[in-house]
């Protein structure tokens, strides 16, 4: 697909890493129209690019020369830790005035003692950990978790759009601190669905009816996160809720009971309920289902609201 039409002014861009999400958005930067040069410690890797229009180099300090923007898109924060700081690393090598992006899953606390020790070298950074698996970045539909300065990521306008919707988080680190809520809520889902698959199929319905009715019931429309979330968490409004407390245990105990009698192990349903049962010890009915939420935040230190509410 080309992409040649971003609004982006062409750069001389270096992409280090080639997996299967990095070959990927380093195409979508050969299509936009920048000059790209990868780098990959499998030569083999960059083959495709080439044939794309991409440079490919011999080793990192001979890809980064004259770069105005490096990317990298590695495993964790151990290998982009050792790209940029270690011997003949990024920070060495790098053009004064330049612009490094991080796009891989990285910690918040390496991110941060990286842009630092780039700084003091007169380089500027950016992280960007994306969300939307390799399907996402093949058709450029990548969430794009931008942390650091909004004022340089208004001077690179458009540098990322090939690549998907970029979403300015906040300062340095907090990019992946929001990729690891996402990441985190994603992966702890798939055990506790599974614990309500389970309990059903065990209790005599078809897997496939369950899928329906999961898809079109009220989580399936994406209520938790568009309305729960998006309106009553962050508004503080708890009082739009009509879904009762005392409701909210009943359903969940009623599923743990059946689990019990058919002999389905449950740890985080039941989990689940020992919260609602302490909410309603709190007497914490005024804050109907959601006051499990209520819980965590007390417990946490925090509350999760928009700004001025």
């Amino acid at each position: 697909m080309d992409v040649s039409a971003t609004a982006s002014p062409r750069r001389r861009i270096t992409f280090i890493g080639l997996g299967n999400m990095g070959a990927a958005m380093a195409s979508r930067l050969v299509d936009a129209g920048h000059q790209v040069t990868v780098f990959d410690r499998r030569p083999e890797a960059a083959e495709p690019l080439v044939a794309l229009g991409a440079r490919s180099a011999t080793s990192v300090s001979k890809a980064i020369v004259g770069a105005e923007v490096v990317m990298t898109s590695l495993p964790g924060p151990a290998q982009v830790e050792a790209l940029v700081v270690g011997d003949s690393g990024l920070a060495a090598g790098m053009q004064p005035g330049s612009l490094f992006v991080d796009l891989s899953t990285n910690s918040p606390e390496v991110l941060e003692g990286l842009a630092s020790a780039l700084a003091e070298r007169g380089i500027r950074c950016l992280e960007a950990p994306v969300s939307g698996g390799a399907q996402g970045a093949r058709a450029g539909t990548l969430a794009l978790l931008v942390g650091g300065d909004e004022g340089l990521l208004d001077e690179y306008s458009g540098l990322l759009d090939p690549l998907g919707t970029v979403i300015h988080v906040g300062g340095i680190g907090s990019g992946n601190v929001a990729k690891i809520v996402h990441n985190l809520v994603s992966l702890v889902s798939v055990p506790i669905l599974a614990e309500g698959f389970t309990l059903g199929v065990k209790a005599g319905v078809k897997a496939p009816a369950l899928l329906e009715v999961m898809l079109a019931g009220a989580y399936g429309q994406g209520q938790v996160l568009k309305t729960i979330i998006g309106k009553v968490i962050m508004s503080g409004d708890f009082s739009q809720m009509t879904f009762g407390l005392d409701l909210a245990r009943k359903d969940v105990a009623l599923a743990t009971s059946l689990a019990e009698a058919i002999g389905v192990d449950m740890p985080l349903s039941k989990l689940a309920e020992s919260m609602y049962v302490r909410a309603l010890e709190e007497g914490l009915e005024d804050l109907k289902s959601v006051a499990v939420w209520a819980l965590q935040e007390q417990a946490a230190g925090v509350v999760v609201r928009r700004e001025g509410e």
